[in-house]
């Protein structure tokens, strides 16, 4: 793909703030293209709340020949993968590092340092979230971009922790009840290696299930305390994850 002609990914924003958007806006569109796709109001049962959002469609924007858009879709199992040519395996890793590159090329203008690159919009004298919002087929992935602890490393890795994600959906597939994702990370090595997908249970109460993508093991949480033990969230990102990891506490 050309720079500046990533017509697929949409800037995602409330109207009302696109002036005050506008540096941002035009950072990214000058770096890799992209349109804008403001909106008026929404609702949904995620408790992210975010002022920006990069939408990526793989479907339409990273899928690059009739097998690969199979071998992305599910049409083909993993029997049949593992006998198609080698020309085909060549060209699926091929598209791998297609994706990676690609990826690189959309975080390129928050890549030093992420964190000065977006306002501190607040609600609740909480961050709102600067997302990525990633598209695979039905299921949508969120991956906040302005966590307190996010760092230029992190940047550096989330390439190959989405690419990462569809290994994990074409080898082992969602679990049942998997409305929606988050790619989190570990803020020991700083590496992005959970992907949180809570049930429908979860939602309203606490994140109580993710996959070890380093794994593949699927981890279920008992309670938010174990959610807040294991990932350590700060109450100044609790609009950045998909169920408020103090929601509890503030129904008390």
């Amino acid at each position: 793909m050309e720079e500046n002609n990533h017509n697929w990914i949409s800037y995602s924003y409330k109207s009302g703030d696109e002036s005050d958007l506008e540096d941002l806006l035009i950072l990214f569109e000058k770096k890799i293209g992209g349109k804008r796709e403001p909106y008026y109001s929404r609702s949904g049962a995620i408790d992210i709340v975010s002022f920006f959002e990069i939408f990526i469609p793989f479907t339409s924007g990273v899928v690059i020949t009739l097998l690969l858009e199979k071998y992305f879709e599910g049409l083909l199992d993993t029997d049949e993968l593992t006998s198609v040519g080698k020309k085909h395996k060549t060209e699926i890793i091929a598209w791998y590092k297609n994706v990676e590159s690609n990826i690189k090329k959309l975080l390129s203008p928050i890549a030093k340092p992420p964190k000065k690159v977006f306002s501190r919009y607040t609600n609740q004298q909480t961050e709102k979230a600067a997302a990525l919002r990633v598209s695979f087929g039905k299921i949508e992935c969120y991956i906040v971009l302005n966590h307190s602890t996010i760092n230029e490393r992190l940047i550096e890795n989330l390439p190959y922790a989405i690419t990462s994600i569809i290994e994990y959906l074409k080898t082992s597939g969602l679990p049942e009840e998997t409305h929606v994702l988050q790619l989190y990370y570990d803020i020991e090595d700083y590496n992005w290696k959970y992907l949180f997908l809570p049930t429908a249970n979860g939602f309203g109460n606490f994140i109580d299930r993710y996959v070890d993508l380093t794994t593949g093991e699927l981890v279920h949480l008992n309670s938010p305390d174990d959610f807040v033990n294991t990932f350590l969230p700060v109450l100044q990102d609790r609009y950045k994850f998909l169920v408020n990891p103090f929601r509890y506490n503030e129904k008390g």
